[in-house]
């Protein structure tokens, strides 16, 4: 039987046990050498050297491999697509590999082989078999009869036909860890297959355990520094906005002292300005009271006048009918109710009155009635 069905999902794991590395392991008769090999595979790249190969081969030789192989030997209907050949080079199918914690697989065909075949046709596409590489492997192939799978040929030392190498990345380095080559049956292939997994499995699956225990304690890590770093974000945003409220209550109360202190020195200019207009008042109240003389006695060149000042209260004095009306103004100025404010002098009715003339000029005799009008101030 070929690959008639997609298969299960098999039952057949690397075992979590803690079994370590068996020695060397041997097939009964002639039919396949089996061994642990100790040879780590970092010296491929050595060896690529001495055989002058491009970097790149694996790009040119590995993707026509397996699209060869499905098409020359594999049977494809609805159920099979084919084997699971890793559509990459080695390097990719190693590093793929190690990141799946699974084995890998490599395959290495020869045309000239007379068992070639059969193995390909029927031994290596038996479910059973499909089920333990799904689980377990990866599966990379190559033609001996191309650059890149001749020189795995010499890497691996493979001596027989069908080859079967099984890789598996241990202690951080690439290992050669079982050979199968010559003639398989599906009973020994998987045989060496499953004692490889039971064998050698259970390091895989420590790496893989130690490399999640990592991957946990490293996301631990990062999320307590997250955590840590956030906490300390939050710690220098309260901080600055502690030292962005206290410079603003500062700059308030700053502000608020200006506000006083400007406040207070405009009360005391104003208060200065009110003492130095009231001594200026007093001044020129005093100075127009020494040039009022005494008020005359009543007679025939003498009026008398009832002078109206600024609160309606009324005020009656004599003067000489050759006295100009300066003297009546100077008068009032001289009197208390006057608070430096100009005024002019009318009579009732409005007839404004000059203050060059004199009260017999005026017409203010022998009796009159004299208003001190204060002057508006334009708006």
């Amino acid at each position: 039987g070929g690959c008639d069905k997609q298969p299960r999902r098999s039952i057949t794991r690397m075992s979590s046990s803690a079994v370590g590395l068996s020695g060397i392991w041997r097939l009964p008769g002639v039919v396949t050498a089996v061994k642990l090999l100790s040879w780590p595979l970092t010296r491929l790249s050595n060896l690529a050297k001495y055989f002058g190969l491009d970097a790149m081969f694996g790009l040119r030789a590995a993707r026509p491999f397996w699209e060869y192989f499905n098409e020359k030997y594999v049977q494809q209907d609805a159920h099979c697509a084919g084997l699971p050949f890793y559509e990459g080079t080695f390097a990719e199918a190693a590093d793929e590999a190690k990141k799946q914690y699974r084995f890998l697989l490599v395959y290495l065909h020869s045309e000239q082989h007379h068992s070639t075949p059969q193995f390909c046709r029927i031994t290596f596409q038996k479910p059973t078999l499909l089920h333990v590489l799904l689980d377990n492997f990866v599966l990379w192939g190559a033609s001996v009869s191309e650059s890149e799978g001749y020189y795995y040929s010499h890497t691996l030392q493979a001596s027989g036909f069908p080859f079967l190498g099984v890789i598996a990345h241990i202690d951080g380095q690439k290992q050669l860890v079982m050979r199968l080559e010559g003639d398989l049956t599906e009973e020994v292939l998987l045989s060496k297959l499953h004692d490889c997994v039971e064998n050698v499995g259970p390091t895989l699956i420590a790496a893989r355990v130690e490399a999640e225990a990592r991957s946990t304690n490293e996301r631990l890590r990062e999320e307590q520094d997250r955590a840590f770093q956030e906490a300390q974000q939050r710690d220098r945003e309260r901080l600055m906005e502690r030292r962005r409220a206290e410079e603003a209550e500062r700059q308030a109360k700053a502000a608020e002292e200006e506000a006083r202190r400007r406040e207070e020195e405009q009360e005391r200019l104003e208060e200065l300005r009110r003492q130095e207009e009231i001594t200026r008042i007093e001044m020129v109240r005093a100075a127009k009271l020494s040039l009022v003389e005494e008020e005359p006695a009543a007679g025939p060149e003498v009026s008398t006048l009832r002078i109206t000042l600024f609160d309606g209260s009324n005020v009656t004095r004599r003067f000489h009918l050759d006295d100009k009306m300066q003297v009546v103004h100077d008068f009032i100025t001289a009197q208390q109710l006057w608070n430096g404010q100009e005024f002019e002098l009318t009579t009732n009715p409005v007839r404004f009155l000059a203050l060059d003339n004199t009260v017999r000029d005026e017409g203010l005799f022998p009796r009159a009635v004299v208003i001190a009008k204060e002057v508006e101030e334009e708006s």
